[in-house]
């Protein structure tokens, strides 16, 4: 019985807390991405939208010599605040499963002025 209540505080903790942790996260990943590229930001082509889904809309993109880039940009992000974090988290974790078509989440740019 003991191990079971050990168990659900620790979910209680992990629901609690999966978004700050995942928003801090993307941010240490973001400085390292963004410290190789020598502080330039990603330049994402807002007037190319090439998919949409009910959170993101999908652009062409680039970084410095980096080409055939995509970036999702999330659609709301005052109605879901940390769906950005807790998606780009669960995206690195599959990514790393070496899936045939799933291509790596490189950075996770936060800008609040991005009109689309």
């Amino acid at each position: 019985m003991k191990s079971i209540n050990h168990r659900k505080k620790a979910y209680a903790l992990v629901r609690r807390y999966a978004d700050q942790f995942a928003r801090i996260e993307c941010r240490l990943v973001a400085n390292l991405d963004f410290a190789k590229h020598h502080g330039m930001k990603p330049n994402i082509n807002i007037q190319e939208e090439l998919s949409r889904g009910g959170f993101f809309s999908i652009h062409s993109a680039s970084w410095d010599a980096e080409q055939s880039l995509v970036a999702k940009i999330i659609l709301d992000p005052m109605a879901h605040p940390d769906v950005a974090y807790l998606e780009a988290h669960f995206h690195r974790t599959v990514a790393n499963l070496n899936i045939e078509r799933t291509v790596p989440l490189r950075y996770l740019y936060e800008e609040d002025n991005i009109q689309h």
